[in-house]
């Protein structure tokens, strides 16, 4: 199992910008490779489904989980 590294670089690169547009850019990036990442949600284990719901939660996205989840 490889280990990720954590950096606080990207939060700390959006903490740096002042300007609104470029927040919307950077949020609406991230928005996007969380929903691309949704294709894959029945490949992950229950710890990854949970983590994937609590982020999708986070970012405001409301919709129902299938029975079950």
């Amino acid at each position: 199992m490889s280990k990720v590294k954590k950096s606080n670089a990207g939060l700390n690169a959006m903490l740096e910008v002042s300007d609104p547009v470029s927040q919307i850019k950077l949020m609406e990036e991230i928005q996007d490779l969380v929903e691309d990442l949704g294709w894959e949600y029945q490949r992950m284990s229950s710890s990854g489904r949970a983590t994937y719901r609590e982020l999708c939660l986070t970012l405001g996205w409301e919709f129902e989980w299938e029975d079950g989840e």
